[in-house]
C-alpha cells in the first residue's frame, strides 16, 4: 500500500482528485467507505493495482471491496498512518 498526505490544496490533494479524475484503463479508483453512505476520514482512495480484465474481474474487484473484512482493513489502514503518533512495525 502507498501512502500520500498532505493538504487538499497541496501536491497531494492534486494527485488524489487526479486520480479519481482520470484513471488509467482497466483501473478503477473509489473513495473508501466506513459504513454505506459514510466516507473515511481522511479520505482515502482505493485504486486496484492488477489492471482488470473483463466484467467478472471488474465485479470481483468491486466485491472485494464492498465486503467488511476488505473494507474494514483498508480503513483501519488509513486510521492507523494519519495517527501522528503511529509508528510503523518493521517486518
Amino acid at each position: 500500500m502507498y501512502v500520500l498526505i498532505g493538504p487538499r490544496d497541496g501536491p497531494a490533494g492534486q494527485a488524489f482528485a487526479t486520480a479519481l479524475a482520470t484513471p488509467s484503463t482497466g483501473h478503477a479508483p473509489f473513495v473508501v467507505i466506513a459504513q454505506p453512505g459514510v466516507p473515511t476520514k481522511p479520505l482515502t482512495l482505493y485504486v486496484n493495482k492488477a489492471q482488470i480484465a473483463g466484467d467478472f474481474h471488474g465485479n470481483a474487484d468491486v466485491a472485494a471491496m464492498e465486503g467488511l473484512p476488505h473494507r474494514d482493513a483498508v480503513f483501519a489502514a488509513a486510521h492507523d498512518v494519519s495517527n501522528p503518533f503511529y509508528t510503523p512495525k518493521q517486518r
